[in-house]
């Protein structure tokens, strides 16, 4: 199901402007406050999933390994998730789902399992939880703190000790059957726990977690962690489109919520947000149950986090279409990078330039912040002070880049949600030309520090290539480096990486053209593809001497 410009229109023309007249005063109040709200500047969102195996029996122990380091840095909220377990267990004193203090048993062999026990119980013993403690710090430090719940959590499919009871007794409300685990690698079917929504039950327990939440903690909002995992509906599982049916019933649970958490927030004085993390396309988002313009049209939700932050260099696409979908409701989107998938074999030492060139092509494309997520570093990390603000990333080293990824080898709960068009790796055909776009978020020329020059690199590798074959590339019409082709010298066919260095004033912020070309003299060529491409800018200080110009990398 697609949704062009005139359907986008049709929404614009519907919205409510005004509350109904028969509404609740402090209800209309508290949406108007909620509006507000919803536009406060967040830099950065930092995504905690609760699951930490470090050892706490106090506060202050507590806060040491994921929240002393977010203070004094760009993040301006945490999303905290008080533990995955298959959605219905985690960390706080839930008086509807599961806490491990009570869930897990004693004699667990899981060394994990037995600390998060271990915790609860620490915590328990003071009269608090992780939650409350999360919410209070993050409230004495200028930082929102949002309850964050994984919609349908799957790591109970394969650690047993995360399977809730709940679970356990009521296999029928359940997507699949424990068999599915070994049947079916890289497969939605695989995560044999996840819940399946078509059952009011479902529907009726997740409502009370979040409306027991919003009860009992100050938090700031809520956030529904749909992309943990984007498995709804059976469809889903044979990746095939949801049903209309499935769509009311979505929509009817966040019309649900809404009402929750505005009547809880009148109640209280100060509203409720709703965060939604769901993937990067409305037309994905609609094959899996979650009807984004429909949600949008009827207010029922605040902010808009985007992707699971999977194949997150070359995002910009994507981040601009779905801005431009939320820009006639006010709904801020903030796309997420996860630590674990942002060019995981990159060497340690450019790690942090491939971070700064997805934030910054992430914010030229429209993003109104950026949310981590997997990024928990144990100690303070730069990158929570930089790429919360590409100001603070102007001038820096940086790495743009297309991201490697096979959706169909990706993990099988989340390829339902994965939206990575124009990735690598692509098909070379013999004596035929491939073209690639390659963002780039910024004008590398203009962003310049005084005193220093850009000198840009475009590195690719294609596979595999042997001696007399040449490549030919154009960047943005033009070959790099003066350069009208490049001739393998190995004898034998391998991977073999190019290295150019282009006028920076070719390069232009927005989309980069790349235009390859390989000739291969081999009568038999092996199938080769292009599995690398990335512009590497790094900033040298200009040096005058004697009339001489020479440069000095810092």
């Amino acid at each position: 199901m697609g949704y062009g410009v005139s359907a986008i229109m049709v929404l614009i023309i519907s919205y409510p402007l005004t509350a109904p007249a028969e509404e609740d005063p402090s209800v209309a109040a508290i949406r108007i406050a909620r509006k507000s709200a919803a536009q406060k500047q967040r830099r950065l969102i930092y995504n905690d999933d609760g699951a930490m195996g470090a050892p706490y029996d106090t506060p202050e122990e507590f806060y040491k390994p994921r929240l002393n380091q977010v203070t004094d840095t760009h993040v301006d909220a945490v999303f905290y998730a008080t533990g995955g377990s298959g959605t219905l267990m985690g960390a706080h004193r839930s008086e509807v789902g599961e806490n491990y203090r009570d869930a897990i048993p004693a004699d667990v062999a899981d060394p994990t399992a037995r600390q998060l026990r271990a915790n609860a119980l620490a915590l328990s013993e003071l009269g608090t939880d992780s939650l409350a403690l999360t919410v209070d710090f993050c409230h004495r430090h200028g930082i929102e703190a949002f309850f964050s719940l994984r919609m349908n959590d799957i790591h109970d499919s394969f650690a047993a000790w995360e399977l809730p009871k709940w679970k356990r007794t009521n296999p029928q409300f359940l997507l699949g059957r424990e068999e599915q685990f070994s049947k079916y690698p890289h497969d939605p079917r695989k995560f044999w726990t996840a819940l399946n929504w078509e059952h009011p039950e479902v529907r009726d327990i997740v409502f009370g977690i979040l409306e027991d939440v919003c009860e009992r903690y100050n938090v700031d909002g809520l956030e529904l962690d749909w992309f943990r995992s984007p498995l709804a509906f059976p469809p889903t599982l044979r990746m095939q489109p949801v049903e209309a049916d499935h769509l009311a019933i979505m929509t009817s649970f966040m019309r649900r919520t809404r009402t929750m958490t505005d009547r809880i927030g009148a109640r209280r004085g100060r509203p409720i947000l709703i965060a939604a993390r769901l993937p990067a396309s409305v037309e994905r988002c609609v094959a899996v149950g979650f009807d984004l313009p429909t949600w949008m049209e009827e207010d029922l939700l605040d902010i808009v986090v985007i992707s699971g932050g999977y194949a997150a260099s070359a995002m910009a696409p994507t981040i601009r279409d779905m801005v431009a979908v939320a820009r006639p409701f006010d709904i801020p989107v903030d796309p997420c990078i996860s630590a674990r998938n942002l060019l995981k074999e990159a060497p340690s030492a450019e790690q942090f330039e491939y971070w700064r060139g997805a934030a910054m092509n992430a914010w030229h494309a429209g993003a109104a912040g950026m949310y981590v997520f997997n990024f928990n570093p144990p100690k303070r990390d730069v990158r929570l002070s930089e790429i919360g603000n590409p100001d603070a990333m102007k001038g820096k080293d940086k790495i743009y880049a297309l991201d490697y990824i096979i959706a169909d080898t990706c993990e099988g709960d989340l390829r339902p949600g994965l939206v990575v068009p124009d990735r690598l790796p692509i098909r070379i055909d013999r004596d035929a030309s491939i073209a690639a776009k390659l963002p780039v978020g910024e004008e590398i020329v203009a962003n310049a520090p005084a005193g220093f020059f850009a000198q840009p690199r475009l590195r690719l590798r294609i596979s595999p290539l042997a001696a007399g074959d040449k490549v030919a590339v154009k960047l943005n019409g033009r070959p790099p480096d003066n350069a009208q082709h490049f001739e393998a010298r190995n004898e034998k066919p391998a991977p073999t990486r190019i290295e150019y260095t282009p006028d920076p004033a070719t390069i232009v912020a927005g989309d980069n053209h790349v235009q390859i070309t390989v000739s291969a003299r081999r009568e038999r060529v092996a199938a080769m593809e292009l599995d690398h491409l990335e512009l590497v800018t790094h900033y040298r200080r200009t040096q005058r001497q004697s009339g001489d110009e020479t440069d000095v990398r810092e």
